[in-house]
């Protein structure tokens, strides 16, 4: 058997086993995971993986131990952060012992601590010891029946535990060589530099195509590589739109939704509730909870974001009724009572073990019943979270966490997430993910988003005295240095490897952020002596499509022009079907406000059934505070429709809080104190002045949220809900209006320009068109009404309802005898020598200003 090892070789090389070959038998590439797992194997010591967040629990309960009795070096950072304390050492321990440490006891206090700590808990084997063991079984057997290893990493860059390792299997008569000899420590010959050609673009997007158009402008790929670290999915989607093969190669994310199952999960558990946390949980792709039920649900969180309420409640219901007409009623119902019955807990306390228990057994066995039924890719691992997350949660043996606490784990189960769901597909070029996986040379070599990794270097904990007790163990303290050499040695792979040129695709910026040049630009720079010799080889990106005989990188492209399509002139007229009635078998003062402003939009919603599509959101800011607002005084006068302002007012004060957490739990959450608070003040004083403004006119409540409804003498019916009616002293109603805006002018205005079409659909479903209506500003406290006997001279308005009324009727049936001839009037749109319509139609919040045109006269 012949084994190729290489530092960088575990997630794939390029050219691979096969290389040019037809087949290759016998051979195989590995790094540092691959050859220990072939070495284990063959010795017999092969056991199943253990999550690193197992090992690093375990730790954690030994720390907690330690700190509990005595006062290790570590307590203070134990005691701000435990579980980043607890990985934090063992990957300090982990790295000594790759790089040689026995583990023994040396005299210096804290390296003592560390062998006290590791000592004390029943920690499962990392790398480093399943190297130990290996090393252990190869002094022990001589043999492992590995005929030839080849190191493309020199042997005097692994580290020391590794070449023990070596040296062993060369004992036991494995023939070792070195076929590649580049290290970080060899400066850049300037004959590289010729070959370095910087493609400088302003976004990764217009990089991408790019690259896509150098790609498509010749067949003859199969002398080039790519190498795509990261924004790979942004390369694929410029490569697809050339109808060329993608690379697959998509960013790992912790953000896919499989891995945010179990954490939504057990964010439902903390208190105050979060609203979105339960919107996001219930339109995953996949929720445990069945979407019909989930539905439900939604809507009314998207209603009354909150819990307990008469909305949840009704919909709760709604569930069990559905739920109960299914076969497997029972698995749904169970379901249901278990995500919305969540024990929760404060977020400045702790969450029970038993409790975290409980909802990753319940999420990783519905996943995994789910995979079998072929959901597999997308649940396996939103399984293996779950119960990854309940091992490290049982290996730590505390009863409870924080949920910082929780958190940690969290991020530690998921790593670096998860890839996308892209594969790569056959392609002439070679494509690589790190630079170090390339072996072989090319003739172009494109480094895809040549920008900073990132990578952060930890700082050594041992000071001097410390290094010398474990050199004097015999402990290469060179190891971490050798491994950043290996990266950087990995980085110049490339530069000798492109016989023709190194594209390096350097952007400014990816989705609003700039981005910084890979490390390796600052050693070019050097090797060129000036930054300007480099820049004066770059290439723009942005020259795609200025002409149709582009060059880019030394290839022709050979683009056609495509030229602009005429705009879309914007269309006033359109035709309508004739059988369309524009009488609905009841109307709303909403739809003949529709029909009035623009014939179009009525005919487009109404006639047609055309809306834009939904996206679940919570409500917030003045539609959540007025929806509350009008909640909260429906309350008070289903109590009792007359309260002493005052007494209306601590009444209030007792609903708010009960309210708050059934329609706007969000607001309770941390950091919306002072929103609260102040919404607090506004809502309690809206309800004071508007009890003390009903007693000083000497009005009465008939009723809230009343529904009206009336025909007028062609039969059509006309029904409304009143946010108030209230009585005068003769008995007469009248309509208020409740409304929670930021400006209370617009109303005004309303009532000004005889507008208030609301107002006056209310007057005449009450019979009284000639009556008095108002409009109450919650926000500001404040009363707009029509000139009523008890109005203030600031509060009254001049204005007729019945006039309001009539006009808006007859305009009303006009434009619905247009759409019965075929006629839809887009009344945003104003043709040359038209007057524009006044009032203007909101057109900038119309859903259907693309169709008819007004958008793309903007």
């Amino acid at each position: 058997m012949r084994i190729v090892a290489g530092w960088h070789y575990d997630g794939g090389t390029c050219p691979d086993e096969i290389g040019m070959e037809a087949a290759a038998e016998g051979v195989v590439i590995v790094g540092p995971l691959g050859l220990a797992g072939i070495l284990e194997t063959r010795l017999g010591l092969a056991q199943p993986d253990e999550a690193q967040p197992v090992r690093i629990a375990e730790y954690l309960r030994a720390l907690d131990a330690m700190c509990s009795s005595g006062d290790p070096f570590f307590k203070a950072s134990y005691l701000a952060d435990g579980w980043a304390t607890a990985k934090r050492l063992l990957a300090e321990r982990d790295q000594l012992v790759l790089a040689g440490w026995s583990g023994m006891a040396s005299g210096a206090p804290r390296l003592d601590a560390l062998v006290e700590l590791h000592a004390s808990t029943e920690c499962v084997p990392g790398l480093p010891d399943r190297l130990v063991r290996i090393l252990e079984a190869l002094y022990k057997h001589e043999m492992c029946g590995i005929d030839r290893l080849e190191l493309e990493t020199p042997r005097e860059c692994w580290p020391m535990l590794w070449r023990r390792i070596f040296d062993a299997l060369q004992k036991a008569g494995t023939d070792i060589s070195e076929t590649l000899c580049d290290v970080a420590a060899a400066p850049i010959p300037g004959d590289c530099l010729p070959r370095v050609v910087p493609l400088r673009a302003s976004t990764l997007c217009e990089a991408a195509d790019a690259v896509a158009a150098w790609l498509a402008a010749r067949p003859d790929n199969d002398q080039v590589l790519l190498i795509v670290e990261a924004g790979g999915e942004l390369l694929d989607a410029a490569l697809r739109g050339q109808g060329l093969p993608v690379t697959g190669a998509v960013s790992r994310s912790i953000h896919r939704s499989t891995l945010q199952l179990l954490p939504l999960a057990l964010e439902l558990c903390w208190s105050p509730f979060s609203p979105a946390a339960l919107l996001d949980f219930l339109t995953v792709p996949l929720c445990p909870l069945h979407p019909a039920m989930g539905r439900r649900l939604v809507r009314a969180l998207e209603k009354h974001p909150g819990l307990g309420g008469p909305v949840w409640l009704e919909a709760l219901e709604k569930c069990r009724t559905w739920a109960a007409t299914r076969p497997n009623s029972d698995v749904l119902s169970d379901d249901l009572g278990f995500w919305t019955g969540l024990k929760r807990y404060a977020r400045g306390g702790e969450i029970d073990v038993q409790a975290i228990l409980a909802i990753c057994e319940r999420l990783s066995a519905w996943a995994s019943e789910r995979t079998f039924r072929g959901s597999a890719h997308l649940l396996a691992p939103a399984s293996a979270m779950a119960q990854s997350v309940a091992e490290a949660v049982r290996a730590s043996g505390r009863r409870g966490f924080t949920k910082p606490q929780l958190d940690r784990i969290l991020d530690s189960v998921a790593g670096g997430g998860l890839a996308g769901p892209a594969l790569a597909e056959a392609a002439p070029w070679a494509v690589a993910n790190h630079p170090g996986q390339v072996r072989g040379a090319f003739q172009d070599v494109i480094w895809w988003n040549f920008s900073d990794p990132g990578q952060q270097a930890t700082r050594p904990l041992w000071d001097n005295a410390e290094q010398a007790a474990l050199r004097s163990g015999g402990t290469d303290l060179e190891d971490r240095q050798r491994l950043s050499d290996l990266e950087a040695a990995a980085w110049h792979r490339p530069l000798f490897l492109a016989s023709g040129r190194l594209v390096l695709v350097m952007a400014d910026s990816d989705k609003g952020q700039p981005l910084l040049p890979h490390p390796l630009w600052d050693e070019l720079a050097v090797a060129a002596g000036d930054e300007s010799l480099l820049l004066t080889q770059a290439e723009d990106a942005a020259s795609v499509g200025r002409g149709p005989d582009t060059v880019l990188c030394g290839r022709a492209l050979f683009l056609e022009e495509v030229l602009p399509a005429p705009p879309v002139e914007p269309k006033r007229t359109w035709p309508a079907p004739g059988h369309i009635d524009a009488r609905r078998a009841t109307e709303s003062p909403t739809g003949m406000a529709k029909l009035l402003e623009c014939p179009l939009r009525w005919f487009l919603e109404y006639a047609l059934s055309l809306y834009r599509g939904h996206l679940s959101a919570l409500p917030d800011g003045n539609q959540l505070f007025g929806s509350f607002c009008h909640r909260l005084v429906e309350m008070l006068v289903a109590e009792r429709p007359a309260w002493d302002p005052q007494a209306a007012r601590s009444r209030a004060e007792r609903l708010f809080d009960e309210l708050i957490g059934q329609m706007a739990a969000a607001l309770k959450l941390p950091g919306r104190d002072a929103e609260l608070a102040l919404f607090r003040m506004h809502a309690l004083e809206a309800v004071e002045k508007l009890f003390e403004r009903i007693r000083s006119a000497k009005l009465t409540i008939q009723g809230c949220e009343q529904r009206l409804e009336r025909r007028d003498g062609f039969g059509q019916a006309y029904v409304g809900y009143a946010d108030l009616v209230v009585l005068d002293g003769k008995g007469s109603p009248m309509p208020w209006d409740l409304k929670w805006t930021d400006n209370a002018k617009y109303r005004r205005q309303e009532l000004e320009e005889e507008r208030a079409l609301q107002l006056a659909a209310y007057s005449w479903m009450l019979g009284v068109p000639s009556a008095h209506a108002a409009y109450f500003m919650l926000k500001q406290a404040e009363l707009i009404s029509t000139a009523a006997p008890w109005a203030t001279a600031q509060e009254a308005v001049q204005t007729d309802l019945a006039v309001i009324w009539e006009k808006s009727l007859m305009e009303y049936r006009r434009q619905g005898d247009a759409l019965r001839k075929g006629e839809a009037i887009a009344t945003g749109v104003v043709l040359d020598g038209q007057e524009p319509p006044d009032p203007e139609p909101r057109c900038r919040y119309c859903d259907y200003s693309t169709i008819c045109g007004v958008r793309h006269a903007d």
